[in-house]
Parts: C-alpha cells; structure tokens; sequence
C-alpha cells in the first residue's frame, strides 16, 4: 500500500489532520454542529417565550388589573430568556474552556 492510499484510508476514518485544538475533521464539524443547534434550540426558546408573553398581554389587555398583569407578564418573559440564554453561553464557556484546558495538557 503507498502512502497516498494509506492517507486517504486514514481520512475515510475520520483520522485527517487535527485542527489547532487537537479535534479530527469530523470532530471539527460535530462540535460545530451542536453549538449552531444548540444556539438555534436557545433561539428558538426565546422566540416562543416572547410569543407566549405577547399573547398573554394581548389577552389580558382588558382586564381592569391590566397594567399589574402586564408588568409581571413581561418581566417574567424577561427573566425567562435572560436566563435561559445566559445558561447557554456559560455552559458553552465553560465547556469550551475546559476542552482548551485538556487539550493543552
């Protein structure tokens, strides 16, 4: 077997070339993968508490307790995707952090 057919037997396992943070290709792209859906299920969390929180004000608008109704709507939403989203990126700071760490070693 010549070497050229060795690399390409190597690739076709997913045992390219590491990146500068000691992933394989497929690795590189697996991890970029989950973050992009990860940031995408976040989105998506934060898209529906805004919807749940603007049909609640819009369904309460009415009330003669509206403007207290709506406060507590909104700021609830509020802390709903301030939370959620800041959740996200520590978790994901913290594993990419980690990961740096390990591969450094």
């Amino acid at each position: 077997m010549t070497d050229d057919q060795a690399g390409r037997s190597d690739k076709a396992a997913g045992d390219a070339k590491p990146h500068a943070t000691g992933l394989s290709d497929n690795q590189a792209k697996v991890e970029i993968k989950r973050a992009s859906m990860g940031l995408y299920a976040v989105l998506a969390s934060d898209v529906a508490i805004a919807i749940a929180a603007i049909a609640g004000v819009l369904i309460i608008r009415h009330d003669s307790a509206s403007t207290t109704a709506v406060v507590s709507i909104l700021s609830s939403a509020f802390t709903a995707v301030g939370t959620l989203t800041t959740a996200y990126f520590g978790i994901k700071a913290t594993a990419n952090t980690a990961k740096n760490t390990i591969a450094g070693q």
